[in-house]
């Protein structure tokens, strides 16, 4: 009987352990922030307009379904849009604002989804008759449990908005205009 209680004991401060540490990783980690560059065979003009066309959209993003403008237009900073997702096999809504938008230089949204909110920013420098290209995009748990959810999928995220942006790169060098 003793050593029952001593297996159920240890058992539970194990369990304990692992719970706290968890709970600790994901308070440590609630903010992340994912960072990425391209160059592009494309004048700048080129690369700002296919990545802010809502036709193209569905080309490079994965799991996109649609795209519903609440209020003002998708060029206008305060205008909001819900966008309609399927990623890691659910439905994700995202919710966003525009922030910033300046014509073939920058695009930055707030955003925010179930599980999270964030800053996208996008910033678009011609270089010769190319584009550099470079995004980031951070995000905050929106409490501890999808914190620990989050930081376990980092990579998964990491590389499929990567993947992403290499398709927004196929998609831009595709183009016969420009």
């Amino acid at each position: 009987m003793k050593k029952q209680k001593k297996i159920l004991v240890f058992s539970a401060i194990g369990l304990l352990s692992m719970i706290l540490s968890a709970g600790c990783i994901g308070w440590i980690n609630q903010s992340q922030t994912l960072s990425y560059e391209l160059k592009v065979n494309k004048p700048v003009y080129v690369s700002f307009q296919i990545f802010n066309d809502p036709l193209s959209i569905p080309k490079w993003v994965s799991g996109f379904q649609d795209i519903k403008i609440i209020s003002g237009n998708l060029d206008k900073p305060g205008s909001e849009y819900l966008l309609f997702l399927n990623q890691f096999g659910e439905d994700i809504q995202v919710s966003g604002v525009l922030k910033s938008f300046i014509d073939n230089k920058e695009y930055s949204c707030k955003y925010e989804t179930k599980y999270s909110i964030g800053i996208f920013e996008a910033k678009f420098i011609g270089v010769n008759n190319n584009s550099k290209l470079r995004f980031s995009n951070t995000y905050t748990a929106k409490n501890i449990f999808y914190s620990i959810l989050l930081y376990a999928m980092k990579e998964n995220i990491d590389q499929q908005q990567q993947q992403q942006f290499e398709k927004l790169k196929e998609v831009i060098e595709s183009a016969t205009w420009g």
